[in-house]
């Protein structure tokens, strides 16, 4: 989800997962050094990013559960107008999106 927003080939994006500093400081420290930053917000039951949000058409990747399985997995989203989330792309060979709950949408940001 991450190559496929920032436009590029997935051997150039590290596993954050198996990264020994955790995922989200390894996914972090991706975006630093490429002037980014990254903001994780926890999505409501409903799966919609919480209050209102002035992120309208802006694409993040999105946390739900695999359907192939008992575990996490993510794709990429882009918030409706409502705060919804519209799930446009997922990186798996089967492209079979997400199971709910959906959990929490990562926006990466140029650093301010």
């Amino acid at each position: 989800a991450v190559a496929s927003i920032l436009n590029l080939p997935l051997q150039e994006v590290p596993n954050f997962i198996s990264a020994s500093v955790g995922y989200q400081a390894a996914w972090e420290g991706f975006l630093n050094e490429r002037g980014m930053t990254l903001e994780k917000v926890v999505l409501s039951e409903e799966g919609s990013l919480p209050g209102t949000s002035s992120r309208s058409g802006q694409v993040c990747v999105v946390r739900g559960t695999s359907p192939r399985g008992d575990h996490g997995h993510v794709v990429v989203g882009m918030v409706r107008e409502d705060g919804s989330l519209n799930l446009i792309h997922d990186p798996h060979p089967e492209a079979s999106m997400l199971q709910p709950p959906l959990v929490w949408a990562a926006f990466m940001d140029p650093t301010k």
